[in-house]
Formats: C-alpha cells, sequence, structure tokens
C-alpha cells in the first residue's frame, strides 16, 4: 500500500460525492419541469424533460461505476491496514483514509448527548473555469442571465453556482489573454497565459463562434436562453463602455466589452470542491464538548473537522491553511490542557 493509493481512493470518493451532488440538483430541477416532450423541434420553448431524465441517468452510471471503483480500491487498502504490525498505525491510517471521510466524528458525539452546532451553517462550495479559475470575466447561468459581481474568489462563486440552475458559462472574446493581467488576485485566479494556453483554447472551451449567437448555438442554448444570452452580452458591452456597473457593481478595472471574434464560453457543469465540514460539536475554549444543556461531557473533545465554531458564513479563502492551522493550534492547546489536569 503506497501513499499514492490512499490518495487516489479519497480522490475517487470526493468524486463520487461530487456527482451524487449533481444529482441531488438535477433531480430537483427535473422536479420543476413538468413537458416530456419527443418530437420537440430544436430551438422550440419548451422544456424537454426527457433530455433532463437521460443526463440523470449518466450521472447515476457514474455514480455507480465511481463507487464500484472506490469498493475495489477500499478492499486492497484495508487488507494492507490489516497487516501493519503496530495497532496505533492501523487507527490512524484507518481514520485518516477512511473514516475521516464521512460524519463518524460527529455522529458519535451526538449518541453521548453531544450539542451539533445549529444552523444555518454556510456551504462549503468552492469552485472556478479550470483554465480560467474564478476569473473576472462575464458569467451567465444556463438561461443567459447574468447573477453576480464576478470580481470574486473561488468561495464566493462556489456560493453562488448552488444557487443557480447550471450550468454556469463564462464568455471571453479574443483578447482574454491580454485582459488577464487585470483580474483579481486569489486563490484559482489566472493572471497570465502561456502559449500552451492560448494555443489549446479549443480543448478547454465549450463553445466557439464568430458572433454571440453562434456561440450560443455551439453552446446548444434553446431559443429563450439563447435570446437572454445575446441580451445579457449586450448589456455587459453597453456596461463596460460607460465605465460602470450598474447592476453589480463590478470594478471598472475587470470589465471587459465582447467584441473580438471569435468568441468563446467555457463551461462549468460542477466544479465545487468541498474541502471542510462548516458545523460540527459545539465546545467550550478547552475543545471540550458540551451537551444540549451548555454542560461540558467528562473526557470528550472535538478538534479539527469534528469541532464546530470554526468558520460561520464560508470557509475564507484569504486565509492559507485555515483549518488545519485551527485543528493544530486546538491539538496543541487541548492537548496541554489535558495535561495540566493531572
Amino acid at each position: 500500500m503506497t501513499q499514492k493509493e490512499l490518495q487516489e481512493y479519497r480522490k475517487i470518493m470526493r468524486n463520487a460525492e461530487s456527482i451524487e451532488y449533481q444529482i441531488q440538483k438535477l433531480q430537483s430541477q427535473i422536479n420543476k419541469v413538468t413537458a416530456i416532450v419527443n418530437d420537440m423541434p430544436r430551438g422550440g420553448k419548451s422544456t424537454d424533460k426527457s433530455e433532463l431524465i437521460c443526463k440523470l441517468i449518466d450521472l447515476q452510471e457514474q455514480y455507480k461505476t465511481e463507487y464500484s471503483t472506490a469498493a475495489e480500491k477500499l478492499k486492497t487498502i484495508e487488507t494492507a491496514i490489516a497487516k501493519l504490525s503496530d495497532p496505533q498505525e492501523q487507527a490512524v491510517l484507518r481514520y485518516k483514509y477512511i473514516l475521516g471521510l464521512n460524519d463518524d466524528g460527529q455522529q458519535m458525539g451526538m449518541w453521548i448527548g453531544a450539542q451539533m452546532e445549529p444552523g444555518p451553517l454556510g456551504s462549503m462550495a468552492h469552485g472556478d473555469f479550470g483554465k480560467l479559475g474564478p476569473d473576472a470575466f462575464l458569467q451567465l447561468n444556463a438561461q443567459g442571465i447574468r447573477f453576480h459581481n464576478e470580481d470574486q474568489t473561488n468561495d464566493h462563486y462556489g456560493a453562488q453556482f448552488v444557487r443557480q440552475p447550471g450550468p454556469i458559462y463564462m464568455v471571453i472574446d479574443s483578447d482574454w489573454a491580454e485582459q488577464l493581467p487585470a483580474m483579481q488576485g486569489g486563490l484559482g485566479c489566472v493572471r497570465s497565459a502561456s502559449d500552451t494556453l492560448k494555443e489549446s483554447i479549443d480543448e478547454w472551451t465549450a463553445g466557439k463562434g464568430d458572433t454571440i449567437e453562434e456561440l450560443a448555438d455551439a453552446l446548444g442554448l434553446d431559443a429563450d436562453a439563447k435570446a437572454n444570452f445575446v441580451a445579457s452580452v449586450e448589456r455587459y458591452n453597453e456596461l463596460c463602455d460607460k465605465g460602470v456597473d450598474e447592476d453589480f457593481g463590478k470594478s471598472p478595472l475587470r470589465m471587459f466589452a465582447l467584441r473580438k471574434a471569435p468568441f468563446y464560453a467555457i463551461k462549468d457543469e460542477g466544479s465545487l470542491r468541498f474541502l471542510v465540514t462548516l458545523g460540527g460539536l459545539r465546545t467550550n475554549a478547552n475543545a471540550q464538548v458540551l451537551d444540549n444543556s451548555f454542560q461540558v461531557i467528562p473526557g470528550l473533545y472535538a478538534i479539527g473537522n469534528t469541532q464546530g465554531g470554526r468558520f460561520v458564513g464560508d470557509y475564507p479563502t484569504t486565509i492559507a491553511g485555515a483549518s488545519h492551522s485551527i485543528a493544530c493550534t486546538y491539538g496543541y492547546l487541548t492537548g496541554k490542557f489535558i495535561a495540566e489536569q493531572g
């Protein structure tokens, strides 16, 4: 068993969880649609529920494949861990790579009366547009509508993504590479382009067109979404010419009109990454877990992803290592506290 194998297992499980989230989101979208159209001409105004169902089936097959692969790797990992001579090492590896991927810590605490941090909790949802990260280019939802100030970090983008009908499109024109130095800083942001990135643009974009209308067609948008898409670009160009974002307040430093063909769009169908838990067991300053009456449960401590009170609105990408640093700090302070108790 190698470190690479353990990391691959964790990656597969996270992919499966991401697909599961997409399935839930798509099921919610399907529940809102009533029409099933078998012979609907392309560009019609009706919503074809059958297309959504086909996509759902594909996602469910992906989900099964990921979990099947994960199950095989899990057998290999469990066998290898069982062969280790040190029980403590076995326990650490089993928790780190297997048990630590779920909410067992919170569940076990609640079984003996621990208080779970009350909601509502923030969404641990960070995402971006791949090669161009969360850069502040124009972004439109599946209905072709602009929905936020794009001049944000990827955590703000992720929080918006989960509230929009997906997918999300980032729209750029042929001057995109020259505009990168003006983009915002922050986790995942891209501010320069290599020759390889420029030359491979057809590989990492979802559509291309000599006009905005052609781009919308290349993305497969229906008539309503296409009309909104074109209107949104026209409105955005108008705001860029004014130098004032009257709709969402984006900095004029990062507003670039879309006028130089060809035009491209990057499609984000689910780039969200879930890094840490934003809710956990309620503790006092010594990481002692509290019950529902706010009384200490003797001998029970919560640190790291099991501990509540670490984040409220979201996980801040502007602070590197926020989750790890809290875990390390409380690990040290709690160990010191326990030692002082004798």
